[in-house]
């Protein structure tokens, strides 16, 4: 049996912890987490990127929504137009100085689909 220096064994032990190793009843001294500290951090950072993630992708999806939104608008004012015009006879397209040809790319040019190539008469 050993003897004891006047310090009891709990004593003796927590002047080991300065030193840098960990104890029950000293708390956090070691230089490295510990495996359970590692994967609590690994946690916080997964649920840090994957909010990110989320959220990029939830933005990205509405902007795929709305330019959807757009396209469906800007077809079906075309083809508004498009029936509007076709439903004139050849006598009120030519008064309008139009051709039943140019039908098709009129309706495009008033829903925004196709680039303006006509120009406004005021005479």
């Amino acid at each position: 049996m050993r003897k004891t220096t006047g310090m009891d064994g709990l004593s003796a032990l927590a002047e080991l912890g300065p030193l840098g190793v960990h104890t029950w009843f000293d708390g956090p001294a070691r230089p490295h987490p510990s495996s359970y500290e590692r994967h609590q951090a690994a946690r916080r950072l997964r649920a840090r990127l994957l909010g990110r993630l989320i959220g990029r992708a939830a933005r990205g999806t509405v902007a795929l929504l709305r330019e959807m939104g757009e396209r469906y608008r800007a077809h079906r004012e075309a083809r508004l137009a498009y029936d509007a015009l076709r439903g004139l006879d050849d006598r009120a397209l030519r008064d309008l100085g139009l051709d039943r040809s140019e039908i098709g790319s009129l309706s495009a040019e008033v829903a925004g689909i196709a680039e303006r190539t006509r120009r406004l008469s005021l005479s």
